[in-house]
């Protein structure tokens, strides 16, 4: 698998984002100090709704190191990610084969959200980190789901998904 689909796939699985609002992800969408991605502006529709995910700092550092091997420009407001949906489902495919099993980005949500409630998080930030909380139910309930509190809830599961090299 290229390294670019590697690096999606990784923040697919630490974060629960759909394959689409990765591939739409730009530097600046990214807060260090707290791993936590802002997909807020990625669906505006009333049947997907997107907020606030997280990724493991794990996975802040392999993306840092791919964006350095790159040479990606920090100051452009280019997307972090060439790669289309059906570039990065070819690769999936091919790996698919190479495993001798269906693997899908879907697949790594499916993952993410498992790992969650093994974790003991709360439905209600999991359907959150996946875009699944409508924007009714976000601006009555801000605090239940501030930044600062889905961060304290991403912690739980963060030993999870970290990987040994």
């Amino acid at each position: 698998m290229p390294i670019q689909t590697q690096v999606i796939a990784l923040v697919l699985v630490t974060s629960g984002l759909r394959i689409g609002e990765v591939l739409s992800l730009r530097f600046v969408d990214i807060a260090n100090e707290l791993n936590m991605i802002d997909v807020s502006k990625v669906h505006e529709g009333d049947t997907k709704h997107s907020w606030l995910s997280f990724v493991t700092q794990q996975t802040i550092e392999i993306l840092y190191e791919y964006l350095q091997e790159i040479n990606f420009d920090y100051e452009n407001k280019s997307k972090l990610f060439s790669n289309s949906s059906r570039v990065v489902q070819n690769n999936f495919e091919q790996a698919s084969e190479k495993l001798g099993f269906k693997l899908k980005p879907h697949t790594l949500r499916m993952v993410f959200t498992e790992k969650c409630t093994l974790a003991g998080i709360h439905d209600k930030y999991i359907n959150a980190f996946c875009g699944r909380v409508s924007k009714s139910v976000l601006a009555k309930n801000y605090t239940d789901y501030s930044p600062t509190s889905l961060k304290r809830e991403y912690e739980k599961v963060e030993a999870l998904l970290t990987f040994e090299s």
